[in-house]
């Protein structure tokens, strides 16, 4: 009785293990997909010269996608086209400490010193 009881509990966690992989991978995919929504968002707001809308979608894709320096340098872009130096400067040095050879990191910094 007793293997049978611990074969039962095995199936059993192995389910809930295979559950919540699948759930966390879900999860994960939803994000990126959210995050691309709001980056394609904020694009074409940047590219349409509504700056101020740009920069809430690239916060948004931000939330869901805390982790992409493209998503972190179109915010800064749009920050500095909305006339928010400071914390578009603070966004382009954190991403040049990540990167210093990135050069469009470079060129952004370099313009908003020669401001």
């Amino acid at each position: 009785m007793r293997p049978l009881f611990l074969l039962v509990v095995l199936v059993i966690s192995i389910a809930f293990g295979a559950v919540t992989v699948f759930a966390a991978r879900f999860y994960r995919s939803r994000q990126v997909l959210f995050g691309a929504m709001w980056y394609g968002r904020g694009q074409a707001a940047l590219a349409a010269g509504d700056s101020r809308a740009a920069v809430q979608d690239f916060r948004n894709a931000l939330y869901f996608s805390h982790d992409d320096p493209d998503y972190r340098l179109r915010l800064a872009e749009a920050l500095v086209a909305s006339h928010h130096i400071p914390e578009a400067q603070a966004y382009l040095i954190t991403l040049w400490q990540d990167e210093p050879s990135n050069s469009t990191v470079n060129l952004q910094l370099a313009r908003l010193a020669a401001q």
